[in-house]
């Protein structure tokens, strides 16, 4: 029965330690975010983005949902941070401690890639990314950039301030500015969030197409 009981509070202790290096910390800094102009950000949002089923990212989805653990595009590209970009520091700068995250949370393992999402008119308390909005994204996986930045890929379990930056020539706050690695019109938000057309609306262009390729093959 003793050793029944060790053997249980053996397992028990195992599976505590676990759970408590199923999280990780990452250092996170930008400079300089833009909107789609070039102007630098004093608001917005901005997120971390895991790729759960493969190493790419689709365009973020219409509609989808902000809030940590959705999918924001495709159908793997899963919201693990989430925060507003501060108004308190140089424009354009994000350089946030991100402590605690869950990496073995649902789909989320060491090793999926990760990307930098910014939306210039939108905050952390924005639930959902409509159609029509602009937004900027940055990933770096296969290799670590020379601006000091580890590979944007997830880091193994108890990993603490894991160094993901993403710094471009226009930064002046954090970044060396003309000698970063990446050009200043990469801090720009050029991708919009497009609308997924209404089924009437599809059934009506499939409807136009068919019309014009018969009224085609009677000419023909």
């Amino acid at each position: 029965m003793k050793s029944l009981k060790l053997l249980v509070a053996t397992l028990t202790l195992l599976a505590v330690t676990h759970a408590s290096h199923g999280t990780i910390s990452i250092s996170l800094q930008a400079d300089q975010l833009e909107d789609k102009s070039g102007n630098a950000l004093n608001s917005g949002l901005v997120l971390l983005v895991a790729t759960t089923g493969d190493s790419s990212f689709a365009p973020v989805n219409a509609n989808a949902s902000l809030t940590i653990g959705s999918i924001i595009s495709g159908t793997d590209d899963q919201i693990v941070w989430k925060e507003n970009i501060p108004d308190d520091s140089a424009p354009g700068v994000v350089d946030a401690y991100l402590a605690g995250l869950n990496v073995v949370s649902g789909s989320w393992h060491a090793g999926n890639a990760l990307e930098l999402v910014w939306f210039p008119q939108l905050s952390a308390a924005s639930s959902t990314a409509t159609p029509g909005l602009y937004y900027g994204t940055y990933t770096n996986p296969l290799a670590a950039p020379s601006d000091g930045s580890a590979a944007w890929i997830t880091p193994v379990d108890g990993s603490s301030l894991y160094p993901l930056a993403f710094l471009t020539t226009d930064g002046s706050y954090l970044s060396p500015g003309p000698t970063a690695t990446n050009s200043g019109t990469a801090g720009r938000a050029t991708s919009q969030v497009v609308g997924v057309p209404e089924p009437a609306t599809l059934f009506l262009t499939g409807a136009g197409l068919f019309g014009l390729l018969a009224l085609r093959r009677r000419r023909g």
